[in-house]
């Protein structure tokens, strides 16, 4: 029996559990709790003569489900070897003849994958992270692209209604000019069309002018006559003085000439 302090056995061989065992008051408690442990149990166990049956303690042994019994005679021992050392180690959890066993890794080497998977979670983590960083950036250099070509597009609507508008602007201006342009042509022809008018109209004063002048000495000679004619039928000579109409200003109408008559005031 294992001492408390001590790790159980891996597997325990129990040789010829004889009659003397089995009358033994503590041997089948110990066996029974050395089959329910974790360890191998390798033995072995007379088989009863013919008529007798199997003791208590081997009847109840090999009821068990996790026992395996290997009859053993003198004609099958040799070929038998090999069933039992293929089972005992199955039983120990060990690959079968030929292959190699694959060891339990020591606690360095179970530090260092502990280590390496740690590692490998920080590094998964650390791209995750990246990206992560690197889809935020991308979605907000989209964000940025799509802003900048509203903003572009704003622009381009705004250059846009500054060309119209100075387009408007110079289209206003040209026609402001043009009618400028149109107005000084008519002043310029007006002001050609009355200094025509007024030289015209000079040239017909000057002929006026000459024309009165005839025309006054003409009355003046008719009045002369008239005034002999009075003289000489009255009997007493009388004074008199001609004072003849206001001649016509220059540019009058020349039509009014013939109409103008002499008045003639005598004093006594």
């Amino acid at each position: 029996v294992a001492a408390e302090d001590e790790l159980p056995p891996r597997m325990c061989v129990c040789d010829e559990v004889g009659k003397m065992a089995l009358q033994s008051l503590k041997f089948p408690k110990t066996l029974e709790n050395l089959l329910d442990s974790r360890a191998t149990v390798v033995g072995t166990f007379p088989t009863p003569n013919r008529g007798q049956r199997d003791h208590a303690v081997i009847d109840s042994l090999k009821k068990r489900s996790d026992v395996r019994v290997f009859k053993m005679t003198q004609k099958n021992r040799d070929s038998l070897l090999d069933q039992a050392y293929i089972a005992l180690r199955e039983c120990l959890g060990l690959p079968p003849p030929g292959q190699k066993l694959q060891r339990a890794p020591s606690k360095r080497k179970l530090a260092e994958l502990a280590k390496a998977k740690e590692e490998a979670v920080q590094k998964s983590t650390a791209e995750q992270e990246q990206l992560s960083k690197q889809e935020a950036r991308a979605a907000k250099r989209k964000a940025r692209e799509a802003k900048e070509k509203e903003e572009a597009k704003q622009r381009e609507e705004q250059a846009r209604k500054a060309r119209e508008e100075r387009k408007k602007r110079a289209e206003a201006r040209q026609q402001q000019e043009l009618a400028r342009t149109k107005s000084q042509q008519s002043s310029l022809s007006d002001l050609a069309r009355t200094k025509s008018q007024a030289s015209s109209m000079s040239a017909v004063s000057v002929d006026l002018e000459d024309d009165d002048d005839v025309q006054v000495e003409a009355i003046s000679v008719s009045a002369a006559k008239r005034i002999r004619r009075t003289t000489s039928t009255e009997s007493a000579p009388k004074s008199f003085v001609a004072t003849p109409s206001p001649l016509p200003s220059p540019g009058a109408n020349s039509n009014n000439a013939d109409d103008d008559d002499v008045d003639i005031i005598l004093d006594d």
